[in-house]
């Protein structure tokens, strides 16, 4: 990063094109749950959280999981399979000193949820059916 550039206040934090109704759709529309998943897997933990970071551009340039779902290590080859297919996202901005805004490098969570029928009433994206 820049040393010129230290962000004072995070103005808005990154975001998946369209909201989250479109990154609800954007799963639903690509997981595929793996043949080994039974419910049994599931824990009171029912996602697979990655820890993501996004360049100043929202591209996602580097991840890794830090919730595992237990009794199912192909929920997590599914869930890195799908954060990399994930499109660029809308990136944090924050207000460099002198009040000039700008796209910065943030950290996210990612969680994708493997509850049977979690996705099945997905509010609607949005901007369309622009994510396929």
């Amino acid at each position: 990063m820049d040393s010129s550039y230290v962000p004072k206040v995070l103005g808005t934090r990154p975001q998946f094109p369209g909201g989250k109704g479109c990154l609800d759709n954007f799963i639903k529309e690509r997981i595929q749950i793996p043949a080994n998943f039974t419910p049994d897997s599931l824990s009171e933990f029912n996602n697979i959280s990655i820890e993501s970071n996004l360049d100043s551009a929202g591209k996602i340039i580097k991840y890794k999981i830090i919730q595992h779902l237990p009794n199912c290590a192909t929920c997590d080859i599914e869930a890195l399979r799908l954060v990399q297919q994930m499109p660029t996202w809308i990136p944090a901005k924050g207000e460099r000193i002198g009040g000039v805004v700008r796209n910065i490098p943030a950290e996210l969570i990612i969680r994708i949820n493997f509850t049977p029928g979690y996705y099945e009433n997905t509010s609607i994206c949005e901007v369309g059916n622009k994510n396929k």
